[in-house]
C-alpha cells in the first residue's frame, strides 16, 4: 500500500465542493453578465464620419467616438458607435474632419 502525502502547497478545498458551488459559481456568472451587458447610459455625444486619432500610434485612426459625460466610452466605426445612441444623444457628422485630443498646457478640466 502506497503512502500518499499531500503537498504542503495543495489546497484542502475543492472548487467542486458544495459551499464553493453555492457561492463562487453564482458570483462568476453575475460578473460575466455585468461585464458583457450594454452600457447603463447611452452616450451624451457621438462624433461620426471623421478621422479620429486614437493616440496608439502615429497612424492609428478610428471613424467614430462615443462620449458619455466627460469620458470616452467607445471608439470604432460609425455604424457600431451609432448603435449606442439614445434619444438624448447629440450626434455630430464630422464630414471627414480630423479629431485629436484637446489638452492644452495650463488649462485644467
Amino acid at each position: 500500500m502506497e503512502n500518499h502525502r499531500h503537498s504542503e502547497y495543495e489546497p484542502n478545498w475543492k472548487l467542486t465542493s458544495y459551499p464553493m458551488k453555492k457561492f463562487l459559481y453564482p458570483l462568476l456568472i453575475c460578473s460575466i453578465w455585468v461585464s458583457c451587458s450594454s452600457p447603463k447610459y447611452p452616450p451624451t455625444l457621438i462624433l461620426t464620419n471623421g478621422k479620429i486619432w486614437t493616440g496608439e500610434s502615429a497612424d492609428s485612426f478610428a471613424e467614430a467616438i462615443a462620449i458619455t459625460g466627460n469620458k470616452i466610452t467607445k471608439v470604432g466605426d460609425s455604424e457600431s458607435i451609432l448603435d449606442l445612441a439614445g434619444s438624448e444623444t447629440e450626434v455630430v457628422d464630422l464630414q471627414g474632419k480630423l479629431v485629436t485630443d484637446g489638452h492644452l498646457p495650463g488649462i485644467q478640466s
